[in-house]
C-alpha cells in the first residue's frame, strides 16, 4: 500500500497510487480520491481514466485536477475547495509524491486558516511547505 499521511481528520495525502491501492483505500474508510497528477507526467503511471474506473469499482468518488509541477493556479485551488465543500467524507489526495496534494490543500485553506497551523499540518505529513509561507500569507487578503 502506498504511504498515506494525514493532514486533517478528513484529508490525507499519498504518492502515486497503484491499481492494488484502491481496495485498501476503500477498506480504510476513504470515500473520495483526488488525483493532482497530470496524465503522462511519468511513464508507467496509470492514467486518470484508468484510476477513475478502479476507484468507482470500489465505490469511491474520483476527481482529477491535473496540477503541473510549479504550475498551481487559482482554478486548481478553487477545484479543491469545491470538492471539500461537497463532502464531509474522508478524502485521499495524491500526486507523484504527495507534496502537490499538500500544497494545493494549504492554498485552499490559506485565506481562512492559521498559516502556522497549515504549515505544521503539512510538515507532520512529511511535506515542508515553509518556503511557501509568504505566498500563503498573501492569500489572507
Amino acid at each position: 500500500m502506498t504511504n498515506i499521511a494525514q493532514i486533517t481528520d478528513n484529508y490525507s495525502v499519498a504518492p502515486q497510487l497503484t491499481a492494488a491501492d484502491f481496495a485498501t483505500i476503500a477498506e480504510a474508510g476513504y470515500k473520495t480520491v483526488i488525483n493532482f497528477r497530470p496524465d503522462a507526467e511519468k511513464p508507467g503511471y496509470m492514467s486518470a481514466s484508468e484510476a477513475q474506473k478502479l476507484a468507482e469499482e470500489k465505490g469511491l468518488a474520483y476527481y482529477h485536477i491535473p496540477v503541473p509541477m510549479n504550475g498551481l493556479t487559482a482554478e486548481h485551488i478553487k477545484g479543491l475547495k469545491d470538492i471539500i465543500a461537497q463532502t464531509n467524507d474522508p478524502i485521499l489526495a495524491h500526486c507523484g509524491t504527495g507534496k502537490r496534494a499538500s500544497v494545493v490543500w494549504a492554498f485552499a485553506h490559506a485565506s481562512e486558516g492559521d498559516i502556522d497551523n497549515i504549515v505544521s499540518c503539512c510538515a507532520k505529513a512529511g511535506h515542508n511547505i515553509a518556503p511557501l509561507r509568504p505566498q500563503l500569507q498573501g492569500m489572507k487578503g
